[in-house]
């Protein structure tokens, strides 16, 4: 499931119609703040609290460990844009193959940071389980 949002994350963050809203939202931010915050809760904040219930249920199910499913949820959305969302930004048209290889490599290491701690192995960096003291 992973695999198929961050494809559909990475061609959000390329659709020029997406990169053009944002040059008008931060050009106006301090002349109109709460349309930019707005923006911010209903855009970013929105996306982290739809991402969030899918990691809750990968926990429930014992597929990730995380204390708080929306941290997790707004470094996975950091994580797999990048630097495409930049280079939309920019507009620079992104290399599908370089994308679906940023898409791959993105969810192999949240997932390899959010993994549970199996017996006898350690954990590797990530958003911390409940077992381990930050």
């Amino acid at each position: 499931m992973l695999d198929k949002l961050s494809r559909f994350l990475l061609a959000c963050s390329q659709d020029p119609g997406s990169a053009t809203l944002t040059h008008y939202i931060v050009a106006q931010a301090l002349q109109f703040p709460n349309l930019a915050r707005l923006a911010y809760e209903e855009g970013w904040l929105g996306g982290v609290r739809a991402v969030a219930p899918l990691l809750e249920v990968m926990a429930a199910r014992g597929q990730i460990a995380v204390d708080d499913v929306e941290i997790a949820a707004d470094l996975f959305l950091n994580l797999v844009p990048g630097r495409s969302s930049k280079q939309a930004l920019y507009g620079i048209q992104g290399d599908p193959e370089a994308q679906e290889k940023r898409c791959r490599a993105a969810v192999a290491l949240f997932l390899a940071g959010v993994r549970p701690q199996r017996q006898g192995r350690p954990r590797r960096a990530g958003v911390p389980s409940q077992a381990e003291p930050t």
